[in-house]
């Protein structure tokens, strides 16, 4: 029965073909906005996404209410991380990602690759996972490095880089370290974009500032326990403010700063991790606004809606043309069910068609749509399930 359905619409189809080219075109073009633009939206919506424990990790950040207005920084001291662990109960772990330049050599070889110092806890944290090396404890050693693979390669080539000696540049001092692993290289969709890890302790004003509060130089990224709530660790954070006079409150007062809806002039504040991509006053640089994507969004059902209503046009025009079809087939028996299920079967091999080729296109389409949006999408998404559920809707 759905065989014959099918083949009838199919010659219906040939019979008027600038018909179908024209709907088919129109729904292609209109299928294949559409796939790119929730490519693009479901990338951006997509970071740090990956990491197994992002509910529980959080960007530390201190807010300073002046009296020209609100001032937000990531930057934190050396101090941070081990007085966050020891003094509050909900921090569970904590760790620098302290940038401190670029620069990587072996052997005559060197490469300008990024280096970020941080702390033992960064590895259980964050899903970066080892593959070469020690992964229990990539950093046990303070001389020890940690690499990605893009960087052990292009390093080494096919040499295995585990326990070979390397020199690494360190706010412009070369360090002699050991590789101890090699990490995954990490996701496009990531905020912490790194080539080369390093100890914290390494860097050279570590000792004349461990204990310095207002040398502050990098992030500080922490994991809360799994009892502990966002709020109870900001109040914990309060307490630590006040425990090492990190503010004073009568000068504060007398610059004219203000207080916030927790009475406060000066705190420190947690950023979700997967909230870190769409937070501009924190990273303005690679941050980016989520009423963008919704916009995107609203385009893309616009685009669909155009495409539906010339279609709709398109097939109340050839009504007046197919009474006469109709017709005939009421009078030899066919009843309103069938009639219905024949002239689906039409609109659906168009859609199908439409579908294949807005698949098609949308490949072809894909690098210069990434050039054009600095996105990073990859033609292999075309075939993830929630891609492929997406153009299932569509039609």
């Amino acid at each position: 029965m759905i065989r014959n359905y099918l083949l009838t619409a199919w010659r219906n189809l040939q019979k008027n073909k600038l018909n179908a080219f024209i709907n088919v075109t129109g729904l292609s073009v209109a299928f294949t906005c559409c796939i790119l633009l929730f490519l693009m939206v479901r990338f951006e919506f997509s970071y740090d996404q990956f990491h197994a424990n992002k509910k529980s990790l959080y960007e530390v950040y201190s807010i300073d209410h002046q009296a020209a207005g609100d001032e937000m920084s990531e930057s934190m001291s050396y101090a941070a991380v081990p007085a966050f662990k020891g003094e509050c109960p909900s921090v569970a772990k904590a760790s620098t990602f302290c940038n401190v330049g670029s620069g990587i050599r072996y052997k005559g070889k060197e490469l300008s690759q990024k280096v970020n110092l941080v702390d033992n806890d960064f590895f259980s944290m964050f899903t970066f996972p080892v593959v070469a090396g020690n992964a229990a404890a990539p950093l046990g050693n303070l001389n020890d490095v940690v690499l990605t693979q893009y960087v052990a390669t292009a390093l080494f080539g096919k040499e295995d880089p585990i326990g070979k000696g390397v020199e690494v540049k360190v706010n412009g001092t070369w360090k002699a370290l050991t590789v101890s692993s090699v990490l995954k290289d990490f996701p496009d969709n990531s905020t912490l974009a790194f080539g080369i890890l390093a100890r914290t302790e390494i860097a050279p004003d570590f000792a004349e500032n461990k204990d310095n509060w207002n040398n502050q130089s990098h992030a500080v990224y922490v994991q809360l326990a799994d009892n502990a709530t966002q709020a109870k660790a900001e109040s914990e954070l309060k307490q630590l403010i006040e425990r090492h006079h990190l503010y004073d409150p009568e000068q504060a007062k007398k610059q004219g700063s203000h207080k916030d809806e927790r009475g406060e002039y000066y705190s420190y504040r947690l950023e979700k991790m997967t909230d870190l991509h769409f937070a501009e006053s924190l990273s303005p640089r690679m941050a980016i606004n989520k009423n963008y994507l919704y916009t995107l969004i609203l385009i893309a059902v616009i685009v669909m809606v155009i495409a539906c209503f010339n279609f709709i046009n398109l097939n109340v025009a050839r009504a007046f043309t197919r009474a006469k079809e109709v017709g005939i087939r009421k009078t030899i028996g066919a009843d309103k069910k069938q009639i219905y299920f024949q002239l689906w079967a039409e609109s659906l091999l168009l859609f199908v068609a439409a579908l294949l080729l807005s698949i098609g296109f949308a490949s072809l389409t894909l690098a210069p749509f990434n050039a054009l949006f600095t996105e990073k999408l990859k033609l292999g998404v075309l075939l993830q399930p929630s891609v492929l559920l997406l153009a299932l809707a569509m039609t």
